[in-house]
């Protein structure tokens, strides 16, 4: 039991939990039952916490995906001139 204890410990701090959110879980796990809303409700809310953190950098990948796929497609009709950042200007 004490090495998964440490090991859950291990994981919700390298998740991101503060310690101080931490020693609240280890409270309400050395508390006994009956305490399982508030666990419940700590850990949703890291979890929630974690979900954001990893959609943020997901999201910021999407323009550089789009920009490589740009590059890769002037690259793969064999553009001469210079690779452009925005598409030309057509003349009206």
């Amino acid at each position: 039991m004490c090495v998964e204890w440490l090991h859950l410990c291990v994981n919700l701090r390298a998740s991101g939990m503060p310690l101080p959110a931490i020693r609240q879980y280890a409270h309400l796990i050395r508390q006994g039952a009956g305490n399982e809303e508030d666990l419940l409700a700590l850990l949703r809310r890291h979890r929630g916490e974690v979900t954001t953190q990893i959609e943020q950098p997901t999201e910021n990948l999407d323009p550089i995906n789009h920009r490589i796929a740009h590059y890769a497609d002037q690259l793969a009709r064999a553009t001469t001139g210079p690779i452009r950042c925005a598409p030309a200007a057509t003349d009206a």
